[in-house]
């Protein structure tokens, strides 16, 4: 069980958001929950989208991230990477 911040953040978003790539696999070999949302409508992936992390996205939609979603402003991981100009992102 992984406990949350005040703003729904897990240590797992951190080390996405962090670039933390050996950290992040050794999270997902262990069953982290790769679908975990934030207080925002975040998962993950809207957090390694928003940094640039295509190495971890690459990660995180080999293990089963979710690729249909949108958080709580209604932005989809496209919508994501194209508002924080993440080209490589969307290639």
């Amino acid at each position: 069980m992984e406990i949350a911040d005040n703003n729904g953040w897990k240590s797992f978003n951190t080390a996405v958001s962090k670039g933390h790539v050996d950290v992040v696999r050794e999270m997902l070999k262990r069953g982290v929950n790769i679908a975990s949302v934030d207080n925002k409508g975040w998962t993950p992936i809207h957090e390694a989208i928003q940094e640039g992390r295509v190495e971890i996205i690459k990660e995180l939609l080999n293990n089963g991230a979710p690729v249909e979603f949108k958080n709580k402003d209604d932005c989809t991981h496209l919508n994501t990477a194209a508002l924080n100009g993440q080209v490589d992102v969307v290639r």
